[in-house]
């Protein structure tokens, strides 16, 4: 890829009439953004750093405050080294009108492009906010021998009547263009591609279920946000949904979520209550979704909120839902975790959320067998993509793998401690022995039997070890609310374990102590009186 041989046409004669009073006096790259800057900066910025340095700005509609900030503003280009900055000014250079729209007013400048002689040529539109890299464009331009490439982006189903809309094929080729359309279709080929993923790969040999969500459990995806329940009154806006949300007696919080109707199967997710999504649910159909058992209990503890309409914008889209159904909780956030209170959207009906999608196979095999096939299956589908595999215990182990290094390392410190310990209840014992050796000798040498000594010793070490326990039973205790933090299916305060580990640890001393008992019964007591 060579710089020079690239040449950018910035689309600046806009009026931009929804920005109006703003537009009043100047044209909509000209509006100011953040201090002395212009909306215009941005798409020229862009094009510096990206190393495009040979650029002509197509002026139309109120340019003489465009002109003066271009002019003053980015007089920063080397025309020694072949570069420039350059404002072309309508012409009428191939009729008697002005432009009529974006692709006359690059025909109408196809003089001055053909006279630079570029080998490709950038056309921007100089009225857009955003940061990217052209290079990358540009790149991809050239890999897949395009004639023509397009940068698009997404947006919600509703605002498709204010942009032109793009429709591609499974290879991403243009097949046709609708300009600000009435009644925008939605995005048809993801839907219908990931449709296809889940038929091909659900019949696998081995896949018993398959469906598909654009946040899986424990992989931190998806979304979260406030909902509004519909009591006649449906905004339309967000502007309008806002202020309606802040009476807690007709809202609500949940994780949003985008599945498919194979989705609840695949995962064995037990539907309680109502139904599932099915093939009524198009994407023309009025809008319906499924929640969890943990938010019907906790929003709706005394009604059955099925045919409840909610009002849930997250996504951009602001056409209400119904609630059908009731599924089973899921512990989106680990084991350790409680159940969230979960929105379930059909993806048919929700799009945009399933450019990020994760498909869920149920197999009745070793799903390490499956994952061969599933990947030429999806290669063959979208051969630019690549997919990835797990397993779900993978996906478990990866969101425990800090509990269990933490288990680990607990694990070790309080092996050391016991042993610690262990050999603190021998040491001292073991002096105490050695400090009464000539009382044990006498001891024995007035009768006493081995077996007695030791009783003495061990009882002494009784002592030490209730005393021990005791403390530690109590210091256990007074830290139970930082354990709670770190322990699952368990209460801090958990009798059986307390009794557990406290007859563990008794246990552990008395044989630790057992070795100086020993040691005791062994003294001669004539060798001890004659040391006395």
């Amino acid at each position: 890829m060579v710089k020079d041989d690239v040449l950018v046409l910035v689309l600046a004669g806009g009026v931009g009439e929804r920005l109006s009073p703003l537009t009043k006096e100047r044209a909509k790259p000209a509006v100011y953004f953040g201090g002395p800057y212009r909306i215009i900066d941005f798409v020229l910025s862009n094009c510096l750093n990206s190393g495009f340095r040979r650029i002509y700005i197509a002026t139309q509609y109120k340019s003489l405050s465009l002109n003066r900030h271009i002019r003053q503003g980015w007089n920063i280009v080397s025309e020694e080294l072949g570069e420039f900055l350059e404002i072309l000014p309508p012409q009428k250079r191939v009729g008697e009108q002005w432009y009529q729209g974006t692709a006359d007013a690059v025909y109408q400048n196809m003089y001055s492009i053909v006279r630079e002689n570029p080998r490709h040529v950038i056309i921007l539109a100089g009225d857009h906010i955003y940061k990217m890299d052209y290079r990358r464009m540009l790149q991809s331009h050239l890999d897949t021998g395009a004639a023509v490439t397009l940068a698009t982006i997404e947006v919600p189903v509703q605002d498709g009547r204010r942009f032109g809309i793009v429709h591609v094929d499974e290879a991403s080729r243009v097949i046709g263009f609708q300009e600000k359309p009435a009644d925008p279709a939605s995005l048809p080929r993801q839907v219908e591609f990931n449709q296809r993923a889940i038929e091909r790969l659900g019949a696998l040999p081995g896949v018993t279920a398959a469906g598909g969500i654009d946040g899986f459990p424990l992989g931190g995806g998806g979304s979260a946000g406030p909902f509004l329940i519909i009591r006649g009154d449906e905004p339309t806006t967000m502007q309008e949904l806002m202020p309606l949300i802040k009476d807690p007696s007709r809202s609500g919080h949940a994780q949003f979520r985008v599945a498919s109707d194979g989705y609840f199967g695949a995962m064995g997710i037990p539907l309680v209550r109502g139904r599932l999504f099915d093939s009524r649910d198009t994407a023309r159909a009025p809008h319906v979704a499924v929640i969890s058992e943990s938010l019907a209990r906790t929003r709706w503890p005394d009604k059955d909120p099925i045919g409840v309409r909610i009002q849930f914008g997250l996504d951009g889209d602001m056409t209400p839902f119904t609630i059908v159904g009731i599924v089973g909780d899921v512990r989106e956030g680990g084991h350790d975790s409680q159940p969230l209170s979960m929105f379930y959207a059909d993806y048919r009906q929700r799009p945009l959320g399933t450019f990020d999608f994760n498909v869920v196979l149920q197999t009745s095999v070793d799903p390490a067998t499956v994952i061969p096939a599933a990947r030429q299956i999806l290669k063959e589908m979208a051969p630019d993509m690549a997919p990835r595999f797990r397993t779900v215990r993978e996906a478990i182990d990866a969101s425990t793998a800090s509990r269990r290094f933490t288990l680990g390392l607990t694990s070790f410190f309080a092996g050391s401690a016991m042993l610690l310990a262990l050999l603190g209840v021998y040491g001292v014992l073991s002096y105490l022995v050695e400090q009464r050796r000539q009382e044990f000798g006498v001891r024995m040498a007035l009768g006493a039997r081995p077996s007695d000594v030791r009783r003495l010793v061990m009882s002494e070490a009784a002592w030490l070890i209730v005393i021990g326990l005791g403390l530690g039973v109590g210091g256990s205790l007074a830290l139970s609310r930082v354990l709670d933090g770190v322990l699952f299916g368990i209460t801090a305060t958990d009798v059986v374990t307390y009794v557990s580990v406290t007859t563990l640890l008794g246990l552990a001393a008395l044989v630790a102590g057992q070795l100086p008992a020993i040691r005791a019964t062994r003294v001669n007591p004539v060798t001890t009186l004659h040391e006395a």
